[in-house]
């Protein structure tokens, strides 16, 4: 059996490495390529060249098979096999009834106008031809060809007429003879239109059957259909009445009519023609607006598409950001448990160490006039030494704020948008501005006491203000962010065994453990270990001032309070040192580092107030304008403008 690989070093987190070579073996979740880590921003992110790859194969995953071939286009020649072309017969017919019906055709056999389908229809024009075929017998016959023929001698007796000799007796028989060959030419052109006029009628019924059963709820695509079998059935009756139309009576015609004999017979057979075209024309303009719909359809689609895979894509970033929080939070009580462990060894080896040095500093040695006395040490002999780490598990709130953020996270999008975006107009101040470009500590309280906000499980628009306003901070590399949220530790079952006051002073401390590295040895210079453990107030303010006093000049700490007014209630009176702590804090000139503290409150706050209220220091958000729509991204870049531009 062979060894499994070795896993290649790299300079992430054991967690992530973990996540991302171990777990992919015990669930296919984890090996998707839609997620992948991001070391910029500490966490996992969606991957957007995966997610159109993604796309594109699931694209091709649906298309259909070749053995999935499409129905051919039927081929229609028997009339009676359109179904739909025989559904709209019925009202053709009554929109051809419509017309005037010629005089005396109802009561002969030659009427078409009660006939329930083409058939009948077309049998009796079928009859009528017969009928124009047989009567005359063989002199008749010889007569309509010689007349089919007789066009060139037409057209040879116009030319005759125009060039012979202009005689007073031969002229009147030439325009004679003209006359009588132009009726006979315009006669045969007729009868070749009425006999051939309806040959390609099959194909044009095709086209009806084929539109109606494409666009079969079109009204454009009916109504044309309908209008070209009407106008076919108009064509019909004139031909009929042309076939059983007596013989000489139509030759006085010709003769009498000239060019415009039988002219409704030729247009109606002709309107055929332009019907036709219309229902063509009716047939493009449904499939250009069909096609057009169903593009838009298939946008919707695609989008309701990449919103599920985006969608999926989220809840598998968010597993594994969960996945890697456990981890972490089972590593951190791994690392808590071994300095538990080893905190009597190190207690030892510092005892030890203090020994050492007694011993020494007593040992008898030969005195040497050549030597000078030996001196006692100078300063304090050290009593503890501690690490970040475990003075981070000491005070013992590791990142109560992160919790807190992903809570304000959760919840913001249940407040009104216009409420959120009025508290995001606190950036356009002029109290707001001068506090966070001062080159010098300042502080800055902000109330929302008239027509408050909706405020959702101690959520309000300032909470969410303050959150984004600390993250947004934590992304530059000289500022330092502190951020506490009264409104999710005022449960004492929450709590614990700190006190509101404690747990509020150990998180802003913890926050800055993590966030930069101080030196922690000459803490027992001024710190009470034992003071510490306890989570005595006074020591916890005290470190807290022993830290920032570590800070360079180029470092801005911001720390950021929301909700004050819940630490005013008697049962957290001992916030309010704490307060009054951060205050000092700000106005101690001896801090080489700028620390500037917001405090926000709905509603405002009673006792907290009067530091801010002597130096007008209190900004009233309920006056600010209202935006629409409210916008985390402008107020950061608005934020991040005021501190490129004017903090140097």
């Amino acid at each position: 059996m062979a060894n499994p690989p070795i896993p290649a070093i790299t300079k992430r987190s054991p967690t992530i490495d973990f996540i991302d070579q171990r777990l992919p073996k015990h669930h296919p979740l984890f090996a998707t390529q839609a997620v992948r880590y991001d070391p910029m921003l500490g966490q996992y992110q969606a991957v957007g060249a995966n997610i159109s790859s993604n796309l594109v194969n699931t694209g091709a995953s649906i298309t259909p098979s070749s053995s999935n071939s499409l129905i051919s286009r039927p081929e229609w020649t028997n009339l009676n096999a359109m179904p739909f072309w025989n559904e709209i017969f019925a009202d053709s017919m009554s929109q051809f009834k419509s017309t005037p019906e010629p005089k005396g055709r109802s009561k002969s056999i030659y009427d078409i106008r009660g006939k329930t389908d083409w058939h009948s229809v077309y049998d009796t024009l079928e009859t009528a031809r017969n009928k124009y075929e047989t009567s005359g017998g063989t002199i008749r016959n010889i007569r309509r060809k010689v007349a089919d023929k007789v066009t060139p001698g037409a057209e040879a007796a116009r030319i005759g007429s125009k060039v012979a000799p202009q005689d007073k007796v031969v002229t009147p028989i030439l325009g004679a003879v003209e006359v009588v060959l132009g009726a006979v030419e315009t006669a045969a052109r007729v009868r070749n239109k009425a006999r051939t006029g309806f040959d390609g009628l099959v194909p044009i019924f095709s086209e009806v059957e084929l539109f109606l059963s494409t666009f079969k709820d079109d009204a454009n695509i009916r109504n044309a259909s309908m209008d070209l079998t009407a106008t076919t059935l108009v064509a019909v009756e004139r031909t009929i009445g042309f076939f059983i139309s007596n013989e000489f009576a139509r030759a006085g015609k010709a003769i009498l009519s000239g060019e415009d004999y039988q002219k409704g017979l030729i247009e109606s057979l002709e309107m055929i023609e332009a019907k036709s075209r219309d229902l063509w024309q009716q047939a493009q303009n449904s499939h250009l607006f069909e096609s057009h719909m169903y593009y838009q359809e298939d946008k919707k689609v695609q989008a309701r598409m990449n919103a599920k895979i985006e969608f999926g894509t989220l809840v598998a970033v968010q597993g594994f950001n969960s996945v890697e929080r456990l981890l972490n939070d089972l590593a951190q009580q791994v690392d808590r448990k071994i300095d538990r462990m080893l905190q009597p060894f190190q207690q030892d080896n510092i005892n030890l160490r203090i020994e050492n040095d007694r011993l020494r500093s007593t040992s008898p040695i030969h005195p040497s006039m050549w030597l000078p006395s030996p001196q006692p040490p100078q300063g304090p002999v050290p009593s503890w030494c501690i690490s970040q780490q475990t003075l981070r598990h000491m005070i013992d709130a590791v990142d109560v704020d992160l919790v807190d953020l992903a809570f304000v996270q959760d919840r913001k999008e249940q407040l009104p948008s216009r409420e959120r975006s009025r508290a995001e107009q606190i950036t356009n101040t002029s109290l707001f501005r001068n506090w966070i470009v001062s080159p010098s500590s300042t502080k800055l309280l902000i109330h929302w006491d008239s027509r408050l906000p909706k405020v959702v499980a101690e959520v309000s628009p300032l909470t969410v203000f303050c959150a984004t306003m600390a993250q947004a901070l934590r992304s530059k590399a000289r500022f330092l962010s502190a951020l506490w949220v009264c409104g999710q530790h005022i449960d004492a079952n929450e709590i614990g065994a700190h006190s509101p006051g404690q747990l509020m002073i150990s998180s802003l401390l913890d926050q800055l453990l993590r966030q930069r590295e101080f030196n922690t040895e000459p803490l027992y210079n001024y710190v009470d270990r034992e003071s510490l453990q306890k989570g005595d107030i006074e020591a916890l303010t005290g470190l807290l001032g022993v830290l920032v006093r570590q800070l360079p000049p180029e470092i801005v700490l911001f720390l950021i309070i929301d909700g004050a007014v819940l630490f005013e209630r008697d049962e957290v009176k001992d916030a309010l040192p704490v307060f009054s702590s951060l205050i000092q804090v700000v106005a101690d000139n001896s801090m080489r580092a700028s620390v500037k503290l917001l405090i926000t409150s709905t509603p405002g706050t009673d006792i907290i107030r009067g530091p801010f209220e002597d130096e007008d220091l209190i900004l009233h958000v309920d006056k600010l304008p209202v935006l629409t729509v409210a916008s985390e991204e402008r107020m950061i870049r608005e934020l991040e403008g005021s501190l490129n531009d004017d903090i140097s």
